[in-house]
């Protein structure tokens, strides 16, 4: 009777995700810096304070949550459905029917395409769904199989 159940393969982020991710915040990291920059002016004892909060901050989210971010999140690509599944503490988990979705959008800034990556939104009656950091090729599969519904 197992024989008969198909193991269907997860797809997890592109192994560049991270690196991605750590450059966003660390461009987060120095648009903070500069605002606390201009705090220190008026309230220095304050700026110094928040200076010790953006660091503590900004080093856990880069050690220790996006590893785990990175980790949970993957989708399973089925003959007829995508599952999206992310998530730490809050775990959201996205069916949709790939003949519900209407038409799809292949995305990417500039970071993402320097590490040969983009995100696809699939659109449908009143929601969409986005699949963040695949590889341009599985991002162009998805919408292969999304438009004409087949495998």
């Amino acid at each position: 009777m197992n024989g008969n159940i198909r193991k269907i393969p997860k797809n997890r982020m592109s192994p560049r995700a991270s690196v991605i991710l750590r450059i966003r915040a660390t461009l987060l990291l120095i648009l903070l810096s500069m605002f606390d920059g201009s705090l220190y002016v008026f309230m220095p004892v304050t700026a110094v304070i928040a200076a010790v909060l953006i660091l503590a901050a900004y080093f856990t989210a880069v050690v220790l949550l996006l590893p785990m971010y990175c980790k949970k999140y993957f989708y399973i690509l089925d003959r007829d459905k995508i599952t999206v599944n992310r998530g730490i503490l809050i775990h959201d988990k996205t069916e949709v029917s790939l003949a519900a979705v209407q038409y799809c959008i292949i995305y990417a800034g500039p970071v993402q395409r320097l590490f040969g990556v983009c995100s696809i939104r699939m659109m449908m009656a009143g929601t969409s769904v986005t699949v963040r950091e695949l590889p341009l090729k599985a991002a162009e599969k998805i919408k292969d199989l999304a438009e004409y519904d087949t495998l």
